[in-house]
């Protein structure tokens, strides 16, 4: 098995001009990807702080896509093994994703996920 890397993009300052959001979405079943905040024209969502309760053996792909696609991009993966796993999760640098991208959800098997997401959009 091929170990693939994924860097996220990470901002090491404040943009100017941003657009604080705290988003929450609940998926029965988040094998199929999933819109966590939709794309604003011209600007990146920045990810600061997320929790998420994961219920199922799981690999939780977060990032960037189109709309009914699975994750183009991927800024980190969550990891459930286990029924009732919480993650809570505070970026000092935020988490950039791509510029007019959405911020989406996907999983590698059926998986329960709720998720808290705290960001700016810039």
């Amino acid at each position: 098995m091929a170990v693939v890397s994924k860097v996220p993009t990470v901002a090491t300052k404040d943009p100017p001009g941003k657009t604080l959001f705290a988003q929450s979405i609940s998926s029965a079943d988040v094998a199929g990807e999933e819109l966590v905040k939709a794309a604003v024209s011209g600007k990146s969502i920045y990810i600061t702080h997320i929790v998420a309760g994961l219920d199922g053996d799981a690999i939780v792909d977060i990032g960037d896509g189109d709309a009914g696609t699975a994750v183009d991009t991927i800024a980190f993966q969550l990891v459930s093994t286990a029924t009732g796993v919480v993650y809570d999760i505070k970026f000092d640098n935020p988490i950039k994703l791509t510029a007019d991208k959405a911020m989406r959800i996907d999983s590698s098997a059926a998986c329960r996920v709720s998720l808290l997401v705290e960001g700016f959009v810039s």
